[in-house]
Formats: structure tokens, C-alpha cells, sequence
């Protein structure tokens, strides 16, 4: 993943990114350049994956069709939109949504899972909701939840912000929002809870997560300051998939947080805002160094993440620097059974680094 900046210019993009139609807007392999970029800024994009030149083979494979996220998307901007217009709701193309999301996510082989959407600022809300249902699901099977439930609690996922539909002036501000605004966006679970709570295609439990996503254990949540087992099951998860998003995700006021360093935030809200039992187990699923992942070790060689395996803390790491940092012939090595540790998560290869790539590429 790397910021959308004009460094980029000459590498090639890793990833298709797709129009909401389902269309390519760029296809995967194409090289970048300023006008593809400038055209990609324009749209709303922040980031995009590129190609790692010392690791041109590895491909980061997303928990579900990254064709589904823009297609689910889209639906959902629709379905609220139509009913912010008529006030009358289809809910069915959402259920459709979940079941597919569910089938996915079972019909994937892996036992942890990389999470690797593309955002489009301008539809912030409804990518959101989608990555938090496809979070809640994965956590929702993790802790055996029968296909009912997690289809009724995906349900409630996908339309958890959908009462932010009816407050855009304090949902799209570009800056912090003022202590009376933010009262006013905390309305937004009693404003998605009556519209879903009216509808007969809907589930009272999914409406009820709509309503205390925002709940904690200790009480101190919003809107109804529930404690402990007050709060639905269901909606202790979503909780937990939301916040996950919500500080993976760059914000006006904030820059996202790599997996490693969501995993730590999170766990420190374990017993008070959230039950540490799910983080924990969302953790056992979640990729806490993706792969593509650019890391640097406690002994400053610098290494890629190339390969996801059952455990979490334990990725196959392609090793392409000395300490030093100067590259060498790469070799690879499983983290659990090895002395080195992860330093920190790096956006990019340092200057050194990216030099030496420079002059390997000018010499062949």
C-alpha cells in the first residue's frame, strides 16, 4: 500500500482499482503516471497498491472479490439514497450483499486474512460499512455463530452508519467536529435504529446493532450507556469491526494505523470498551503484518512480508537488506521460529533503499 504522491510515477500498479459499476477504472500492471495519478487524487483516492520491485511476485489477496466490495458499495449508496428520497427502503439487494459476503468469506481457504480495499474518500461511509460487515462476519464465524446469526448480524453491520445518511452536513465536514456536533452526529444510532426497527424486512436484532455499536462495557458508550451483558452479542461484534476500520482508515484529523498497531490500541480497550475475547480472536484472523507489508527488524535488515500462515505472528518474511540496509541476494525465513522481531510496519523503502533499487534498474 502506498500513498497516492508523485513518487509513484514509474511504478506499476498491483491492484485493479474498479469503477462502482463494476468496470476497471486502472488495471493491475499498468505503469503510473502524473496524469493517472492526478485523475486517481481527483476521484477521491488516497492510496493504491503498487508493485514492490523486490518483491514483484507477491500478490496481497483481499477476504472477499475486491469486484464485491465496489459492487456492494454501490448498492448501499443506493439503497440509502433511494431512501433518503422516498422513505420507502428495498432492503432485499442487502441481504443478497451479506449471503454473498458469507459465502465468500466461507468459500476462502485461508485461516487469516488480509484486508486490502482501495478507499475512495467521497464514499467513505459506504466502504466502511461494507469492510465492517465483512470484520464482524469473519469474527462472527470465528466464534461459531450458526448462519442465521451471522446473517442477521451482517445485516446489521452493512446498515450500522446508515442513520448518518440523515445528518451529511456533520458526516462530511472535513475537519474535527465541535463538541455540539459530534452530540449531534450521536444521534445517528436512534436516527438508523427507527428507520430499520419500522421495516418488516428487517431483523429487530439487526436494528439493535444499528443502535449500540457505539455501546461499551464499562458504560460509557452512547446512546443508552449499556454495560456489560446489557449490550447484544451481535452488537459487541460489530463494535469491534468498527473500530477496527474506523483507525485503519486515514482521516482529516488523523492518520490510519497499520494493523500491528491497531492489534496493540485494541487490546488496550479489551475489558472496558470492548470484550477482550473477541479482539483476541479477531486477531487470530486478521492479518496484524499484511502481506506486502514493507517491515523493518530489530536488527535494521529490512524484509517483506511474502506469505500469510495459520498463525497470525508468524508470516513468511522476505529478507532484501543486511543491516545495513544495503540489498543482498534475498532469502526467507518464518517469524515465530526466529529470534528477529518486527520493529515497525515502513510506508515505503527508505531513500538509501530506494537509490540502490534505482541504480539496479538503470543498470539492466
Amino acid at each position: 500500500m502506498a500513498d497516492l504522491t508523485p513518487e509513484l510515477i514509474g511504478k506499476k500498479l498491483a491492484k485493479t482499482i474498479f469503477l462502482e459499476d463494476g468496470r476497471a477504472l486502472l488495471r493491475a500492471g499498468v505503469v503510473l503516471t502524473h496524469s493517472y495519478i492526478q485523475e486517481l487524487r481527483n476521484r477521491g483516492y488516497t492510496y493504491i497498491y503498487v508493485e514492490n520491485e523486490l518483491a514483484p511476485d507477491v500478490v496481497v489477496e483481499d477476504a472477499i472479490n475486491e469486484e464485491t466490495r465496489v459492487r456492494t458499495s454501490k448498492m448501499l449508496k443506493k439503497v440509502v439514497t433511494q431512501s433518503l428520497n422516498n422513505k420507502q427502503m428495498n432492503f432485499e439487494p442487502v441481504e443478497q450483499a451479506i449471503d454473498l459476503i458469507i459465502e465468500e468469506l466461507q468459500g476462502n481457504s485461508s485461516t487469516v486474512y488480509n484486508l486490502s480495499t482501495i478507499r475512495n474518500v467521497d464514499n467513505y461511509t459506504y466502504e466502511h460499512s461494507v469492510n465492517v460487515a465483512v470484520l464482524s462476519i469473519i469474527l462472527g464465524s470465528a466464534v461459531h455463530m450458526p448462519y442465521r446469526d451471522l446473517k442477521i448480524m451482517g445485516t446489521g453491520a452493512i446498515l450500522h452508519d446508515l442513520g448518518k445518511a440523515f445528518i451529511p452536513e456533520v458526516i462530511t465536514k472535513p475537519a474535527r467536529l465541535t463538541p455540539e456536533e459530534i452530540e449531534v452526529m450521536k444521534t445517528h444510532t436512534w436516527l438508523g435504529f427507527n428507520t430499520l426497527r419500522n421495516s418488516s424486512e428487517i431483523s429487530l436484532i439487526s436494528a439493535h446493532v444499528a443502535l449500540q455499536h457505539h455501546e461499551k462495557l464499562d458504560g460509557s458508550g452512547y446512546p443508552r450507556g449499556l454495560r456489560g451483558n446489557e449490550i447484544l452479542d451481535h452488537a459487541k461484534v460489530v463494535a469491534v469491526g468498527d473500530i477496527y476500520d474506523a483507525v485503519s482508515t486515514d482521516r482529516v484529523y488523523r492518520p490510519r494505523l497499520h494493523p500491528n498497531e491497531v492489534s496493540e490500541l485494541m487490546m488496550g480497550m479489551g475489558g472496558t470498551h470492548l470484550e477482550i475475547d473477541l479482539v483476541q480472536r479477531l486477531f487470530r484472523h486478521v492479518a496484524i503484518y499484511p502481506t506486502g507489508s514493507i517491515l523493518l527488524l530489530d536488527t535494521g535488515e529490512i524484509g517483506v512480508v511474502v506469505e500469510q500462515n495459520r498463525d497470525v505472528k508468524d508470516p513468511t518474511i522476505r529478507v532484501v537488506t543486511d543491516s545495513q540496509q544495503q540489498l543482498i541476494p534475498p532469502y526467507q525465513f518464518r517469524l515465530a521460529s526466529d529470534p528477529r522481531t518486527v520493529k515497525r510496519i515502513l510506508n515505503d523503502y527508505p531513500p538509501r533503499v530506494v537509490e540502490q533499487i534505482r541504480r539496479r534498474g538503470d543498470s539492466t
